[in-house]
């Protein structure tokens, strides 16, 4: 998702974002993973480890996203800079009475 985000000119920053909070698996998953073994497409030797791991990326999503600043940071030295520019511009726009 991350790749993809970057094809769409987002900014490092925001790409790595995107991957991070689309990173896990979704219920719509274990629907597929029903049907794909159903239909012989996933092996029955394979449906405890998928399994396994589309609720360990579930119950580690909520901690993935509140280190996502961090790893953001980590990741993109640029980031940071950005953020200081998007926050400076902010500031200096004039504010208008009775508009928020």
């Amino acid at each position: 998702m991350a790749l993809l985000a970057r094809a769409f000119q987002a900014t490092p920053g925001v790409a790595i974002r995107t991957g991070l909070y689309l990173a896990q698996a979704g219920e719509f998953g274990f629907v597929l993973l029903t049907l794909g073994a159903d239909e012989g497409l996933v092996g029955h030797q394979w449906l405890s480890p998928v399994l396994a791991s589309m609720v360990l990326s579930m119950l580690a999503t909520p901690f993935i996203v509140m280190a996502s600043g961090w790893i953001v940071m980590k990741l993109s030295a640029n980031e940071w800079m950005l953020q200081s520019l998007r926050l400076t511009s902010i500031a200096r726009r004039p504010s208008t009475p009775g508009r928020m």
